[in-house]
């Protein structure tokens, strides 16, 4: 027993040959669920209520135990499920008893513990929860997938439902949606529903799914660069009347230049942009890579200029009455100056 990867949890789960015990962590939560459920399944039936033991946000793993050490009721497996616990909260005597149970575990009995949409924490218990996977169970870290692995994920998806989808295609939907693979597995659903047995193209995906609003800042930021100052109000007025967040839209924007920024400053202490990105851990290097373009062009002095801008327009949107759309706007015009050299450097206002 150790750690684990997927292909061997498959392996497992196919062939019936389970570990006592999986911990399950890491950055996908899609992936997490999917997993943990996939384990759950193994004592599913008509009597599946007597062999599911769930235990969301546990401080404590004695009834966890305790479900473990019971046949199960007409079925193969008995699984004890403990959804996120507190592990600053765990209790040590809890952890011993599952310490020692693991020593002589049943043979008919799974524990699956798993976090979603938080860390496994680095408290002792975490530490020793680890520990005991490692040693007498199995150790499953979902990290975060990588652009080229989503890409393949969907082609896979939309082959898996009876429709296709090209690397290109896919790569359009990533652009659009974000990678969250639960908004991608619903977008999918939507696009094999419209398309049914053909290509999916990417008419489809710009008439039926909506851009996220990191991709329209990024569209917003584009725009701004190439002297396009009307497509930027275009695209933030699709926003507001679309009712988005304008501390979301703002946070979007800041978070291109930020991207900008670090593409300048790792070109400059001669780092790669997939260095960078692991160094902020960012899922990949792509918004970097698309992004080379405009940080080139801009240059150095422009980003912090403009970074410097949006800090003021960040203050004026806490503290300020006026109209959080004329502020943005008012915002993508003076960002739209510094890009151009229409402003002055110094003062941030018009020449």
């Amino acid at each position: 027993m150790a750690k684990i990867t997927e292909a061997t949890l498959k392996n497992q789960l196919k062939s019936g040959n389970l570990s006592p015990f999986y911990l399950i962590y890491g950055d996908e939560d899609y992936l997490i669920r999917l997993y943990a459920d996939r384990i759950i399944s193994v004592a599913d039936g008509p009597f599946a209520d007597f062999n599911i033991s769930k235990f969301p946000e546990a401080t404590d793993l004695t009834e966890a135990v305790n479900a473990l050490c019971q046949m199960p009721a007409m079925g193969e497996k008995r699984v004890a499920a403990v959804y996120n616990p507190d592990t600053a909260k765990l209790s040590q005597k809890s952890l011993d008893l599952l310490e020692k149970y693991l020593s002589d575990p049943s043979p008919t009995s799974v524990l699956v513990i798993y976090f979603i949409g938080k860390g496994i924490g680095n408290s002792s218990a975490s530490k020793k929860l680890t520990s005991l996977a490692t040693k007498s169970g199995s150790l499953l870290k979902l990290d975060r997938l990588s652009r080229g692995n989503l890409i393949k994920i969907l082609c896979k998806g939309a082959a898996n439902r009876g429709c296709s989808m090209s690397s290109g295609v896919a790569s359009l939907l990533l652009d659009y949606c974000g990678d969250d693979l639960n908004t991608l597995n619903r977008e999918l659903e939507k696009l094999r529903a419209y398309a049914g047995n053909r290509q999916i193209t990417d008419g489809d995906i710009k008439l039926l799914c909506p851009k996220s609003i990191t991709e329209d800042a990024f569209d917003m930021v584009r725009f701004i660069n190439s002297g396009d100052l009307n497509g930027a109000l275009t695209v933030l007025g699709r926003l507001f009347a679309a009712r988005q967040d304008p501390q979301a839209i703002f946070g979007a924007l800041v978070y291109s230049y930020i991207n900008l920024f670090r593409i300048i400053s790792a070109k400059k202490s001669r780092i790669s942009l997939d260095e960078t990105a692991k160094r902020f851990n960012m899922k990949s290097a792509y918004p970097l890579t698309k992004s080379r373009r405009d940080a080139e062009s801009l240059g150095e002095d422009k980003i912090k200029q403009s970074l410097l801008t949006l800090d003021l327009c960040d203050k004026s949107l806490k503290s300020s009455a006026a109209d959080s759309r004329l502020l943005l706007e008012e915002t993508l015009v003076k960002l739209y100056g510094i890009s151009t050299g229409k402003v002055s450097q110094k003062s941030g206002g018009t020449v």
